[in-house]
């Protein structure tokens, strides 16, 4: 974009002023997208998916195939998930423009429900090698045949969505479409955000450490010692002392908490 507006001002009896500024208005656009991909990108990144809502995906499907021209739709009613709106409009949007890109005459898109929604874009164009169905998802990643300048934007989109379907606790993976010869994204969404079992076991540990343990004085090992009978070889001072069956000598033992008491 700068070369060219440099040589029209360079030259500026010889440019085609109109065709200058069309150019350099669809190359800012096309920045403008960029920097607006960055920064949801860094959104994704940095934001914890706390506030969430109860959306229903089944909508907001059919409102995004609405828009496109090439595009058929099976759909159960009513799936639900919990996330953001929004976002998940935007993981099928670029879904949908990837497809609308390398699609011959059709994209189908289905979407079902149960304990996990599965969505599916699947078109009928050339297809994604089997070697870089992952590499795909990688940010700034373009494959050789879509290197051009009308084939799309900077290799950002499928990174987004992938983000987007991890951030609601699910997936997104490129795999052979049936009954097509093209690609199928299929992307999952859980009906219900999982608990982490992990922390859940440690706090059911901490509060069982703090549940009092009752004292039972009539463990064996808390029978007093026999007495001292005549003839036996008795010590004298405090060894004898703490023989005394005024003493009940705590033994240890695992998870049992004994009191010592004397008398006299």
């Amino acid at each position: 974009m700068r070369a060219e507006l440099e040589i029209a001002l360079s030259h500026p009896h010889l440019a085609d002023w109109p065709t200058v500024v069309k150019a350099a208005l669809e190359d800012t656009e096309r920045l403008q997208e960029l920097t607006t991909d960055l920064l949801l990108l860094a959104r994704l990144d940095a934001d914890a998916l706390d506030k969430q809502d109860t959306v229903d995906l089944t909508a907001v499907v059919q409102r995004e195939v609405s828009r496109r021209a090439m595009v058929t739709l099976e759909a159960d009613d009513n799936v639900l998930v919990p996330g953001r709106r929004a976002q998940l409009s935007r993981l099928l949007g670029n879904l949908l423009d990837n497809a609308e890109r390398h699609a011959g005459t059709e994209v189908m898109v289905r979407l079902r429900g149960g304990s996990s929604a599965t969505l599916e874009v699947i078109d009928d164009g050339p297809g994604i090698p089997e070697a870089d169905r992952e590499r795909v998802f990688d940010r700034f990643t373009r494959l050789d045949e879509a290197r051009t300048r009308a084939a799309g934007g900077a290799g950002l989109g499928l990174a987004i969505a992938r983000r987007i379907a991890t951030r609601h606790h699910g997936t997104l993976e490129a795999t052979d479409a049936e009954g097509f010869r093209g690609i199928r994204f299929l992307a999952t969404i859980p009906t219900g955000i999982p608990q982490p079992r992990k922390a859940t076991v440690v706090a059911q540990q901490r509060v069982r450490r703090r549940v009092a343990v009752p004292q039972r004085l009539d463990h064996p090992d808390t029978r007093p010692h026999p007495r001292t009978t005549p003839g036996s070889r008795a010590g004298t001072g405090l060894g004898s002392h703490l023989r005394s069956p005024a003493f009940r000598i705590p033994v240890a033992s695992a998870g049992w908490r004994y009191p010592c008491t004397a008398t006299g």
